[in-house]
């Protein structure tokens, strides 16, 4: 079987990712066949991608359009064109869009995706949002909180068969196309039962719109099969350098993802902006993969590791 790592890498995100792609190297069974295309956002940061001395090979190179703008929800309008590019040029038994700033930690986790998406027909195998992910809009008539969908796979990390999805639909994010305005807002009044049922939502609340909620609406438009993974944070398997004060931030709370009841994916989250002061930072972050790696695969190392 082949599988497709599909990346969107930010401006500064080249360590992440090539830890990403070393962690899905180094942990891989050895039965399929593994490959990684990105996107990025000039011409010069995919020269030195491409440059990077990595351990599985590239395949596609995209150059998409950073949103020039800056408000509230730019950064899901690129996100929501990076996805979009990667859905549309996936052509693997398997592809996984995934965030630069995650890193594998189970070993043989190519099989464990196999299985599920191939063999056990799942249509999307992916990280949830966390019950606290959300905005607050501050409107004319007040202050809105509005929560991200509920239940179901978002664009985080996400496994899927590209074939089988294509047929069903031409992309995978609607963002851009619909709020790529700096004047809209991305926000929805769950106001159906169908609604609700849709977004795991209750009805009267509202949704906070970001890049992957057009999964949900194909997921039961078309009774496909789904699974999400096991959120984990605070009680840390492998991120054993984590130490956060009881009011930090939810959305900076470094998570780790179960499949199968171990830990098939570690998310530093919001990687692109932590800064290097942060309590938990990147450096942090690459120590505990490395360690955790080294621990349960020692038998190969990192490129650049001592011999």
């Amino acid at each position: 079987m082949k599988i497709t790592l599909c990346v969107p890498v930010p401006p500064g995100g080249q360590a992440l990712f090539t830890l990403l792609i070393e962690s899905a190297a180094r942990l891989a069974s050895g039965a399929h066949d593994i490959d990684v295309d990105f996107t990025c956002h000039d011409e010069a940061q995919r020269q030195a991608l491409l440059a990077e001395p990595l351990p599985l090979p590239i395949g596609q190179a995209h150059v998409v359009e950073r949103e020039g703008r800056v408000y509230l929800h730019a950064n899901s309008v690129t996100h929501s064109r990076c996805v979009n590019a990667l859905y549309g040029a996936a052509d693997a038994d398997v592809a996984v869009i995934c965030d630069f700033d995650m890193a594998f930690a189970l070993p043989d986790w190519d099989a464990l995706l196999v299985d599920r998406v191939v063999k056990d027909d799942i249509a999307f195998l992916g990280t949830p949002y966390s019950s606290d992910a959300g905005f607050a809009f501050k409107l004319p008539q007040g202050v809105v909180f509005a929560r991200k969908y509920q239940g179901k796979p978002n664009c985080m990390f996400i496994a899927f068969a590209p074939r089988k999805l294509k047929a069903l639909s031409e992309r995978l994010c609607e963002f851009a196309a619909i709020h790529g305005d700096p004047a809209s807002l991305p926000l929805r009044l769950i106001a159906t039962i169908a609604d609700s049922r849709n977004f795991g939502l209750p009805i009267g609340s509202f949704m906070q719109v970001d890049t992957g909620s057009l999964i949900p609406t194909l997921i039961e438009r078309h009774k496909l099969k789904h699974r999400s993974l096991e959120r984990r944070v605070k009680l840390y398997q492998v991120l054993k350098s984590v130490r956060v004060p009881d009011n930090y931030h939810a959305a900076l709370l470094p998570e780790e993802y179960l499949g199968d009841g171990r830990p098939l994916i570690v998310h530093l989250r919001k990687g692109a902006s932590k800064p290097t002061h942060e309590i938990y930072n990147q450096d942090l972050f690459v120590q505990d993969v490395r360690k955790w790696i080294d621990a349960i695969a020692p038998q190969t190392s990192f490129a650049g590791a001592a011999e």
